[in-house]
């Protein structure tokens, strides 16, 4: 999906409006962040799994801020 996005016409449109940002927030929470954690699982050692887990964590915290309608930097952005 996250590739998808990428592919559409105009791709930076999405930047631009509230629903492109529900677009690529959907996009990213549901696909991206599990195509990393899929990753790590098969391919990192014990050491990638323990610490990628700790740097996921920060990531989607920060990804959930930002595509929180109700956040002034999210507006802020448009």
């Amino acid at each position: 999906k996250v590739q998808a996005l990428g592919k559409r016409k105009e791709p930076s449109a999405l930047i631009a409006s509230n629903e492109g940002l529900n677009t690529i927030c959907k996009a990213i929470k549901e696909d991206l962040t599990k195509c990393v954690k899929n990753f790590i699982r098969k391919c990192g050692t014990p050491l990638h799994k323990e610490v990628s887990d700790l740097i996921v964590d920060q990531i989607d915290n920060s990804i959930s801020r930002f595509c929180d309608p109700n956040n002034p930097q999210r507006h802020s952005k448009l």
